[in-house]
């Protein structure tokens, strides 16, 4: 068109070069917690700017780069991931959720936003899935099932006697969850009424329907510093089972770096003091155990959202942090994790780079190398979005389950 100068950006890259000032100006505008279609979002728009002549580039269009973020795509190997799409009960249908596998082939789920009633909104209780015969069993609980309350951004852990541990999360955006929740399965309340379902009804039913889960939830301690979109993993330390808590956000909208590890023996926190290699403040990342007592922490979205790729193990034992340099890992956050053999299995996530989608990362922990495997080619008028989901490993399967957001 004649310009003698032309440069574009698209608008998550022209917000992240606002001065910090402007950048907590804009956050204290409204109460807000939607980085992930936010930043997605961003991704589809660009600024451009052109000039005539000789005129210097605006600041914020000249490209910038963040700390911790620091990676050279020449690096990164790409391959392509194959996938297959699964119709879901309307149950599934939620994102900032949890979930757990009770046994190979039941799975709990608990909290997040989705349908209830034809209306969309945070939801409480828990719901058990059938893997085998994709459908909700019953759940019933013996005493008040109003302690875990509607909640979202929370973590659930569970124990070798098959207790889960829920810590944290939100009911609101200002309203933080400050209770520790057990919960634990009642096999004698779910024989009786198993059997007194099988009984009563009088249609054939599947066994998976017949299958009652009776809960009981106990409060056991106060969170020391409630948080939501943190992480929690197990690790074993001298026989005792000990939840490491990291990161999150706070009630005041405060990303944070502390890490506190909760003992499920005597039911009592330990906080871990900063240290030269600690983690920064961040939020939504994600963390796992590896040969149960190094906790991996991965990626995360920082107080000035910067998105992270940096990773860093946490030896329980020891109480100490290091920091692992890996080569070839995009940034990310919103993203789930696992343990594989001497591999560290990155599941979606949302990443700052324009033009990559986020499938499957690979971690190898021996060579600190890692690749990356891009998600199907999509139907833009319905992508599937692998953020605020959950993931486990089934059989020799990843199931991914719920994510998404709300739209803009």
């Amino acid at each position: 068109m004649g310009w003698s100068k032309c440069v574009a950006t698209d608008m998550f890259s022209f917000f992240m070069n606002f001065p910090i000032e402007e950048k907590e100006r804009i956050k204290t505008l409204e109460v807000f917690d939607e980085y992930e279609m936010w930043h997605e979002k961003c991704h589809h728009y660009v600024m451009i700017w052109a000039c005539q002549g000789t005129v210097s580039v605006p600041h914020i269009f000249q490209p910038k780069i963040l700390a911790n973020t620091c990676f050279n795509t020449s690096d990164t190997k790409v391959k392509k991931l194959k996938w297959k799409l699964k119709q879901a009960d309307v149950l599934l249908h939620r994102f900032g959720h949890q979930t757990v596998l009770l046994s190979p082939s039941y799975l709990l789920i608990s909290g997040g936003f989705g349908e209830h009633e034809k209306k969309h909104e945070r939801l409480s209780g828990i719901i058990v899935y059938d893997l085998i015969s994709e459908k909700c069993s019953s759940v019933s609980f013996l005493d008040d099932q109003n302690l875990l309350g509607k909640r979202m951004f929370h973590t659930a852990t569970k124990l070798h006697n098959g207790n889960i541990v829920i810590i944290g999360g939100r009911s609101a955006p200002y309203k933080a969850n400050g209770n520790v929740i057990v919960l634990s399965r009642n096999l004698q309340s779910e024989k009786e009424q198993t059997i007194y379902s099988t009984v009563k009804t009088i249609e054939p039913m599947s066994e998976a329907l017949n299958n009652v889960f009776v809960f009981t939830v106990q409060k056991c301690i106060a969170f020391p510093l409630p948080t939501w979109r943190h992480s929690a993993s197990l690790v074993h330390v001298e026989g005792i089972e000990k939840i490491v808590v990291f990161g999150g956000c706070t009630a005041n909208q405060i990303c944070t770096d502390s890490c506190y590890v909760l003992n499920t023996h005597t039911w009592s926190w330990t906080q871990i003091c900063s240290q030269e290699h600690s983690p920064s403040s961040r939020h939504s990342h994600s963390s796992v155990a590896y040969e149960k007592k190094t906790v991996i922490i991965t990626g995360g979205l920082s107080g000035d959202e910067t998105i992270l790729n940096s990773v860093h193990a946490f030896d329980a034992e020891k109480c100490q942090w290091s920091t692992l340099q890996i080569s070839g890992l995009l940034p990310r956050y919103s993203h789930t994790s696992h343990v594989w053999e001497n591999y560290i299995i990155l599941v979606g996530g949302v990443t700052s780079l324009n033009g990559f989608t986020l499938g499957i990362g690979i971690i190898n922990l021996i060579t600190l190398m890692a690749i990356e495997i891009s998600s199907p080619i999509q139907d833009p008028e319905y992508p599937i979005l692998l953020c605020n989901h959950c993931s486990c490993i089934y059989e020799d399967h990843i199931l991914i389950i719920g994510g998404g957001g709300n739209c803009f």
